[in-house]
């Protein structure tokens, strides 16, 4: 029996069974190589096929008209080169004293510390560190790609600027911000209206507190008067530049605001 089995399984048989198995493992490499493009071909088509989103298409106008700057930042370059991004006050810096980043997901720890290494929990606050440059691709994902980076710089204020100007901007008064509070805010309830105007006008102001645009009042028919008239107009830039910009806009009092209110409610008045 073992005789007969080593007859059957002679040497050129053995070559053929080895050649067999070699086309077979090429075949396979073969298809396995062929739907890794075919995927990557797949991935680019849909990539150039895809729609802009209206996101996208509202930044590329606003950028058309002029609108340079948003908050502390001045986008420089365009589509085909690339976008650039820096600090406004960066913007007559030469280039290569700058920090070079290349990718949207900088922005997000570009953004996260101020100058001193603390922790920035108002990305509007104007307290943005200087001394680098981010540096986008150009090509046709420029225009998302600058979407992303202003989204980590400045979370949902893009978006929240189209609804306003499709008049789909839901704004909220103080008073019905504070109505819902719960818990260890529950006591912003009882600030009186002139208490929080005081309040307001310190914490919001756009040196040294927060560079967006105010359109809520604090409650139907009172305003909040202890700020400029400027801080309620979206046509304003509130880093006083005096160029045109995409404003940030406040469509509800923040987290913040309500922990300041809670703050000054806990700590006696020096006047008391």
């Amino acid at each position: 029996m073992r005789v007969w089995v080593a007859f059957a399984f002679s040497s050129r048989q053995r070559i053929g069974v080895r050649a067999l198995t070699c086309r077979a493992q090429h075949f396979i490499h073969g298809m396995k190589l062929f739907f890794v493009c075919f995927r990557a071909l797949r991935s680019s088509f849909s990539a150039q096929m895809k729609p802009r989103s209206s996101i996208e298409q509202a930044l590329e106008k606003w950028l058309a008209e002029g609108r340079r700057q948003i908050g502390e930042l001045v986008i420089c370059g365009g589509a085909e080169s690339g976008f650039e991004i820096l600090h406004y006050a960066d913007a007559s810096a030469a280039h290569r004293d700058l920090q070079l980043f290349n990718t949207p997901q900088a922005a997000r720890e570009i953004a996260r510390f101020d100058v001193a290494g603390n922790f920035r929990p108002l990305k509007s606050a104007p307290n943005l560190r200087r001394g680098w440059l981010l540096k986008l691709r150009g090509g046709d994902d420029a225009t998302r790609e600058l979407r992303e980076a202003l989204d980590f710089f400045y979370p949902a204020m893009l978006g929240t600027l189209l609804a306003h100007q499709r008049d789909a901007l839901e704004i909220t008064p103080l008073r019905e911000t504070l109505r819902r509070q719960s818990g260890m805010y529950a006591v912003t309830k009882r600030i009186s209206n002139e208490r929080a105007n005081e309040l307001i006008g310190s914490f919001c102001t756009s040196r040294g507190g927060c560079l967006k645009t105010i359109l809520w009042q604090i409650e139907s028919g009172v305003s909040v008067t202890t700020l400029s008239r400027e801080k309620f107009d979206p046509s304003v830039n509130q880093a006083s530049t005096g160029e045109q910009a995409i404003p940030l806009l406040c469509a509800e009092a923040c987290n913040l605001l309500v922990a300041e209110i809670r703050r000054a409610l806990k700590a006696p008045r020096n006047d008391e």
